[in-house]
């Protein structure tokens, strides 16, 4: 079967999955940056205290750390870009798909002895649902509601790839 590829407007409840998605991917290069500005505080704070510290002045330290917080945010617009172009362009992909395969699989928390984690640890299911040439872990309704050999419509962001949604074609 063929891949059908077409492109449509996003909907207001795809604008809302993707400022979602937008918001985690946000907050989680955040708090990788807040770690970053405080081991770079740290180094400079050691090399600061060195006696032969080619950093002797507090300006100096403050360039390199301003450098720092400068470097993160180019990052941080270069990695949320994709995220702002959909949104402005305003498309999504929607993939006509045959599902070929579906299957869950459950994982016994973190050491995978299921008689221990059972008491334990969390008990992790996954449900994905198999094509030709990709699989897409999906909930649990969702993976309920479609079966194996049916055709689905999948939609994705066109630059982001963010998964937006599956319905029956």
């Amino acid at each position: 079967m063929e891949t059908v590829v077409r492109t449509h407007t996003l909907n207001e409840s795809d604008k809302y999955k993707l400022k979602q998605q937008l918001t985690e991917c946000i907050a989680g290069y955040l708090v990788l940056g807040i770690v970053m500005q405080i081991i770079t505080l740290a180094v400079l704070a050691a090399i600061m205290s060195l006696k032969a510290s080619p950093f002797n002045t507090f300006f100096t330290a403050g360039i390199l750390f301003s450098l720092s917080i400068l470097g993160f945010l180019i990052f941080l617009l270069w990695m949320v870009r994709p995220y702002l172009r959909d949104l402005r362009n305003g498309t999504k992909l929607v993939l006509e798909e045959k599902i070929t395969d579906k299957k869950t699989e459950t994982n016994w928390g973190w050491h995978g002895n299921p008689a221990a984690a059972a008491t334990s640890q969390p008990k992790i299911t996954s449900h994905t649902l198999y094509f030709e040439t990709f699989s897409l872990s999906v909930s649990e309704e969702a993976f309920k509601l479609f079966k194996a050999g049916e055709k689905v419509c999948i939609s994705f962001a066109a630059k982001s790839n963010a998964f937006l949604g599956i319905e029956k074609a």
